[in-house]
């Protein structure tokens, strides 16, 4: 498993709403998100820009979303610290179907860290405290 975390100076809103902004995606995940069909909730699905779609398997508004991958499941938690800061805390379950990582998961984890710092960018460039 693989869990990290950023902490975003705005309130839990503000990231919630840049997050679930379909075209915010391609500027800090690093592929597009082409839809979310029907909606963002339960049971949807993301189509990617490149092809394929990830189901939505947990949807909390405000809280939690949880993504079931061919590799592995990612759940996205926004957790509120007071008024005006979120933690974004991303949890990669261990690798499906035998597949593994050579390195436990280190190179993944930094790649994943790296990701969040660009949403941590994008969220506090692009909107106000």
């Amino acid at each position: 498993m693989v869990t990290v975390s950023a902490t975003i100076d705005r309130p839990v809103k503000a990231v919630w709403d840049y997050f679930t902004t379909i075209s915010n995606w391609s500027k800090w995940y690093g592929g597009g998100l082409k839809e979310v069909t029907p909606t963002w909730q339960r049971g949807a699905k993301l189509v990617w820009a490149l092809g394929g779609a990830s189901p939505l398997t947990e949807f909390i508004p405000g809280q939690e979303i949880c993504l079931s991958g061919a590799w592995m499941d990612t759940t996205y938690k926004f957790i509120p610290e007071g008024n005006s800061v979120t933690i974004v805390k991303v949890i990669e379950s261990d690798p499906k179907g035998g597949a593994s990582f050579n390195d436990g998961g280190a190179a993944h984890k930094a790649q994943w860290e790296k990701t969040l710092q660009k949403l941590k960018k994008s969220i506090e460039n692009e909107t106000s405290a």
